[in-house]
């Protein structure tokens, strides 16, 4: 087994069982609220967040980690281990990977890069996964293949929490955000190839919700599912009732509840839901 640092950024959900491994190395991304920088999980938590999202005097935004973070950890990191693997937020969201490969290249370490395509839940797992196969005897250009090839099936439907916040965000104009609330749209985001599009626009939350659901089923009728990640922004008691729903058809599968990122969450907005998995 080789001795491998995971690398990864703070749009990723780090479990209680995972917080302190020695191996595992978290860079936080970016946050710029009114003009002001806060490290992802560090200078402001999600708890804290929330109570602020309505009070922006400005459009928050959110940045890739800056290259010297990655730099400084490398340097400690080059001469500790065999391998390092980087599994960051998806590449077309982010330039996350574009900065872990510069700041590689500066401090001439060997790395390998695994774009997860996803973010949150389903990007930890990689991890736990890269880790099993380390366990199993892998070599490390096949376990980032297959890292890889898991992550290019990943397949996620998100129900956006806030119309407003996203309007706030940039993310969307302001007739959008009228028309939308005056007919109660509420989208359904899709990740295609690691970037968001939207899948289709409901009239309602329960529509939305039971569309996604029919998507489970579509999904789970091509290929058996070992886990089912909900991810969600505050809204754990939601994510709860679908934890319940799933389990009532496929009780067999392991469904795994993780909140999203602050940097997720200033675009998307508190009550943001979404159901992931891998097309394995």
């Amino acid at each position: 087994m080789k001795k491998i640092a995971w690398i990864t950024d703070s749009s990723a959900y780090i479990p209680n069982e995972m917080i302190g491994r020695e191996d595992i190395y978290v860079v936080p991304l970016i946050l710029i609220l009114d003009g002001q920088e806060y490290r992802d999980g560090i200078d402001i938590t999600e708890e804290e967040l929330y109570p602020r999202l309505r009070t922006f005097t400005s459009p928050p935004k959110t940045s890739q980690p800056a290259i010297g973070d990655f730099v400084g950890l490398f340097n400690e990191l080059k001469e500790s281990y065999d391998a390092v693997i980087g599994i960051h937020i998806s590449g077309a969201l982010s330039g996350t990977i574009s900065a872990c490969q510069q700041a590689a290249e500066v401090v001439g370490l060997d790395m390998r890069i695994v774009d997860s395509k996803i973010l949150a839940y389903p990007l930890t797992n990689l991890i736990e996964r890269g880790i099993a196969l380390n366990k199993e005897g892998k070599e490390v250009d096949e376990i980032v293949k297959q890292l890889q090839t898991i992550a290019n099936s990943v397949e996620a439907y998100v129900l956006v929490g806030s119309l407003e916040q996203l309007q706030r965000s940039g993310r969307l104009n302001g007739i959008q955000y009228v028309i939308g609330n005056l007919l109660n749209i509420r989208p359904i985001i899709t990740f295609n190839d690691g970037k968001l599009e939207v899948f289709e626009k409901k009239r309602s939350e329960t529509k939305a919700t039971n569309r996604i659901f029919e998507m489970l089923v579509e999904g789970m009728s091509k290929s058996t599912k070992q886990e089912i990640f909900i991810l969600h922004a505050n809204a754990e008691h939601i994510a709860n009732q679908w934890k319940e729903r799933i389990l009532e058809t496929y009780p067999h599968v392991n469904v795994l509840i993780g909140p999203l990122s602050s940097a997720v969450t200033l675009h998307a907005g508190e009550g943001t839901i979404g159901l992931v998995w891998f097309n394995e």
